[in-house]
């Protein structure tokens, strides 16, 4: 229904997983050199913590639906231990006991 504004997007972030104690992981955007990779980047190189970054894959969040082939926006995904990495995704044991503040 909005295709026409599609092109006023420049960059999005997509920030899941965030409350458990593993070290920040950042997905890139399927183009790889969007500037919200650069971004995100050079802050987690300046934050003095420990950080991962991974390649775009298909799997995840709603990054894959906007960096879908059809709109292929530029659009990475924040978060600390990646989905499915844990004990407690998807699973009655998560809790809130998890959360780390």
């Amino acid at each position: 229904m909005n295709e026409d504004k599609v092109d006023n997007i420049k960059h999005g972030l997509v920030a899941a997983c965030l409350g458990d104690p593993g070290k920040l992981t950042y997905k890139k955007a399927r183009r790889g050199d969007a500037e919200i990779d650069k971004a995100v980047i050079h802050v987690l190189k300046h934050s003095k913590e420990d950080f991962g970054i991974t390649e775009f894959s298909p799997y995840g969040y709603d990054e894959r639906q906007y960096c879908s082939p059809g709109f292929n926006l530029p659009a990475g995904s924040l978060k600390r231990t990646p989905n499915g990495r844990f004990p407690q995704y998807h699973t009655s044991t998560d809790n809130l006991n998890f959360i780390q503040t």
